[in-house]
């Protein structure tokens, strides 16, 4: 054993020996590598589980909260279909006591002709103060039979209408708080199996119990035993209701009760999960029992309805009271779930209430999160794979760089062996191998240097007289290419030279100025000026802007003086700003004309900042408001949501319709004057948006519109008036005409003889 091992460790440490200097420093490098990457690679996998982990439950967490939303949001809509029938009982019989509405065909036909648009309702009926049902209107919300357990999501429910009438709603809790709170109540209620049968909502509510793989479970993840909870064998129902107290001279007149079952409503449960993310499921249950869900069953294409939920879980949520969070078993397929307690109405009021009367779950399959932890597994080892490939190119190079120069250093010594004295190694690390290279080269230079002292001298100078030459050339090549004037004067005012661009403004050679005074040109004659009294003045710097005559037309130049070689020679450059000049006296003329319009228009304009308060107003607008001048205007409102708008949200309304992309709009709201007399205003309004589509400012015009307003009022009140009168009049006609048919005067005469018979 022992021998074989040596005989080993001797074959590797002659393979090694045998490897060259570049594959031992790669080989070195990877190793180096590897083991860092594979630790580092293990604890980003520990940390982006443990993110996905905090992921998971918020987003279990807000799915929940949708499902929650869901279900408050059917009372919501219970409390309309409420609002809906009273108004139409108020609607229908303006002028008339509640007492004469509360007969059944009257509310029957009413209930007929709710808003079809709505949301239907399993249950709305009308009821009178001791809790007779009056009428009755009761729909099937839901598929039966084997069609309630299709897991295909539900996009509307179906609905029927029945028959049904209950008899009698006295009994029931909801009548009772909203008779004896006299105010309208709304939320969920636990109905058993006998008030389900009264309203005629049992055919939806029946939830017919399925068996569960339970055998293998421990007792926590199992059901709780039979008759823990009351179910009643699956006759038990949660209702989303509203309740609407009627009142006449606070008198108790009757009740108007909406609703919808939850049971067999799987649109429900599937809107919440088409809003979360892939592999959710969530469920209802009254009680412990699944009433609505689209947690596939055992058999994997059917909902699993009639099932029961974890002992655990119905413990901590229906007896405690408290949100259940964690991994538990459903069906035989473990989940990371989410449940929180569905509570009685009454919880809402503060009045005595039960525990609570159901579940809202949400969930994701455990298979589905062990399928992405270890996807990401594999990408992470994956990259780190990639990682270590560019790391081994990145060593290979490395070794490469270090052994390259050594062999560069033996081939430069095998030249110089040879002779040639000329060679250098071109080495440009800075460690030890280029240090003596450097020394190597350091010597060849040493050697040469005698010879080329003088070829250099001479290429030095020969360089010299070319860079001069050159330099002549391109310092005339710039002057001519610059777009200003420039020229050359002594300390006589006697040009010394111009620049192509002065010759051709002048329409002169450049030769023609070379010797010529200032001011031998008419045209020139103010820039001579200039010149001279700077020539004479001890300033090294001047500028003014100069008119000249050109072609018949004046042109503006800023002229710019520096004085050089100790103040005896000036340069001037000259810029033409004449497109500027203009310009400026556009803009000033149009300036003018916009302060005399914004000053004396006749309705108001303004100018506001994103941060509430008014940046500029004219007088129009100081006058509308009450104020003596702009700028007091300006000063004194340093909130325009407080102290303009009547209704402060209406100011917020208008700038949530620019906030969300409107660019412009028109108004009409009621506003302050400074007095705090309130006035109405017309309002059109833009917003002024910077490169990058954020708001700058806000614009406008405003005009008081309150006579207006007043008018249309008084309109609106004269046709109301006269509308009144014309009911009045037509009332009076009908009893005319009734009292003028041959059937009335005939029960006339008979009254009369009846009379004079009893007078007998």
């Amino acid at each position: 054993m022992k021998n074989s091992a040596r005989a080993l460790s001797q074959r590797f440490s002659t393979a090694w020996q045998r490897l060259s200097l570049r594959w031992k420093f790669t080989l070195a490098l990877a190793l180096v590598a590897l083991f860092p990457a594979v630790i580092i690679t293990e604890a980003l996998i520990q940390v982006s589980n443990h993110n996905f982990d905090r992921q998971l439950e918020q987003q279990l967490r807000s799915s929940l909260q949708d499902l929650q939303w869901e279900i408050d949001n059917l009372a919501y809509e219970s409390r309309i279909q409420a609002l809906l029938i009273a108004n139409g009982m108020y609607v229908q019989h303006v002028g008339q006591p509640l007492t004469r509405m509360m007969n059944p065909s009257t509310i029957r036909d009413l209930l007929e002709e709710v808003d079809p648009t709505e949301r239907p309702m399993n249950l709305m009926l009308v009821s009178d103060a001791s809790g007779q049902v009056l009428a009755q209107q009761t729909m099937v919300l839901a598929k039966t039979g084997e069609a309630l357990l299709d897991l295909t999501p539900e996009t509307h429910s179906y609905y029927r209408l029945s028959s049904h009438q209950a008899s009698s709603i006295a009994h029931l809790p909801m009548f009772q708080v909203a008779r004896d709170r006299q105010q309208m109540i709304s939320g969920l209620v636990l109905l058993s199996r006998e008030q389900l049968q009264e309203l005629g909502l049992a055919q939806q509510a029946k939830i017919t119990l399925r068996p569960q793989p339970i055998a293998t479970l421990p007792a926590k993840q199992q059901p709780a035993p039979v008759g823990t909870y009351p179910i009643a064998d699956g006759n038990i129902g949660l209702l989303a209701f509203a309740a609407k107290p009627l009142y006449e001279n606070n008198q108790f007149q009757g009740l108007i009760l909406t609703g919808i079952l939850l049971n067999n409503m799987p649109d429900l449960v599937d809107a919440t999960t088409e809003w979360s993310t892939v592999d959710t499921v969530a469920t209802i249950f009254a009680q412990d029992l699944r009433i609505a869900t689209n947690v596939p069953y055992t058999d994997g294409q059917t909902r699993a309805l009639g099932t029961r939920v974890a002992r655990e879980v119905a413990t901590q949520v229906l007896n405690q009271g408290k949100t259940f969070f964690g991994t538990t078993d459903i069906l035989g397929s473990p989940y990371v779930t989410i449940y929180s307690p569905l509570q009685d109405f009454r919880q809402q009021l503060d009045l005595p209430h039960p525990p609570p009367i159901g579940i809202a779950f949400v969930g994701k399959s455990q298979a589905w999160i062990h399928t992405m932890t270890t996807q990401k597994r594999l990408v992470a080892f994956a990259i780190t794979l990639g990682a270590l490939l560019l790391a081994s190119v990145w060593a290979y190079l490395t070794a490469n760089a270090i052994v390259k120069p050594i062999q560069s250093l033996a081939t430069s010594t095998r030249r110089v062996q040879a002779g040639d004295l000329t060679t250098l190694v071109q080495v440009h690390s800075l460690d030890e191998v280029g240090e003596l290279a450097n020394a190597f080269n350091a010597m060849m230079r040493q050697l040469r240097i005698s010879f080329e002292e003088l070829a250099q001298k001479n290429h030095s100078l020969e360089q010299i007289r070319d860079e001069l030459l050159e330099a002549n050339e391109q310092f005339e090549a710039v002057l001519n290419a610059v777009p200003g004037t420039i020229s050359w004067i002594n300390a006589e005012g006697i040009y010394k030279g111009v620049n192509r661009k002065l010759a051709e403004t002048l329409n002169l050679p450049p030769e023609a100025f070379i010797g010529r005074p200032l001011g031998f040109l008419r045209e020139d004659r103010e820039l001579a000026a200039f010149m001279q009294e700077f020539v004479d003045s001890p300033d090294q710097f001047a500028s003014r802007v100069i008119s000249v005559k050109r072609n018949g037309q004046t042109a503006f130049y800023l002229v710019a003086l520096q004085k050089y070689m100790q103040g005896t020679h000036t340069v001037a450059v000259g810029i033409d700003i004449s497109d500027r000049i203009r310009a400026e006296e556009a803009l000033r003329i149009a300036e003018e004309n916009y302060r005399s319009i914004f000053e004396n228009a006749l309705e108001g304009i303004f100018q506001a900042s994103t941060e509430n308060r008014f940046i500029r107003v004219n007088a129009a607008m100081a006058r509308i408001f009450g104020f003596d001048s702009p700028e007091e205007m300006v000063q004194s409102v340093t909130s325009i949501r407080d102290q303009i708008y009547v209704a402060p949200s209406t100011r917020d309304e208008i700038l949530n319709h620019f906030a969300t992309g409107g660019t412009t709009g028109h108004f009409e709201f009621k506003a302050y004057r400074r007095d705090r007399q309130i006035i109405w205003v017309e309002l059109d309004m833009r917003a002024v948006w910077d490169a990058e589509g954020k708001i700058l400012y806000y614009e406008g015009l405003v005009q008081d519109i309150t006579e207006r307003k007043q008018r249309e009022q008084a309109m609106q009140q004269q046709i109301e008036e006269l509308r009144v009168e014309i009911d009045h009049e037509k009332r009076r006609q009908q009893v005319a005409e009734i009292t003028e048919t041959e059937y009335f005067q005939q029960l006339r005469r008979e009254a009369n003889y009846l009379r004079q018979r009893r007078q007998r």
